[in-house]
């Protein structure tokens, strides 16, 4: 699957159940994406190959605390929870963002589920 697909994939299965309780308020206000940047970026990490294959995670802390994650290699991003930004007439915050890791070197809960929604 390509990049793009494996996106289209995660956006598809992020649901509400997802998101820890203090997010989920934004799955209906903001964006179906909202609050899902985290585990839908690990999700796309280990779909894709992860680190062996490139990629390595990537955060922006915004003033306020809440973080925004997305994948990147080379000059290829990969970002399925984008549209929250987008919807607000806003861009991502790539150029501001800095390369870091995921708090665990296998998927995390929600990754896991994420990887098995679209792997069924």
């Amino acid at each position: 699957m390509t990049s793009q697909e494996i996106c289209n994939k995660i956006k598809k299965v992020l649901t509400p159940d997802l998101l820890k309780p203090k997010y989920r308020f934004m799955h209906d206000i903001y964006n179906p994406t909202a609050g899902h940047c985290y585990h839908a970026a690990e999700a796309a990490f280990h779909l894709l190959g992860g680190k062996e294959a490139g990629w390595i995670p990537h955060v922006f802390r915004e003033d306020d605390g809440i973080t925004h994650w997305w994948i990147a290699r080379k000059n290829e991003i990969v970002d399925p929870t984008a549209d929250q930004y987008y919807t607000l007439n806003e861009n991502p915050p790539y150029s501001r963002g800095k390369g870091c890791g995921f708090m665990t070197k296998i998927p995390s809960r929600r990754a896991r589920e994420i990887i098995n929604r679209i792997t069924k």
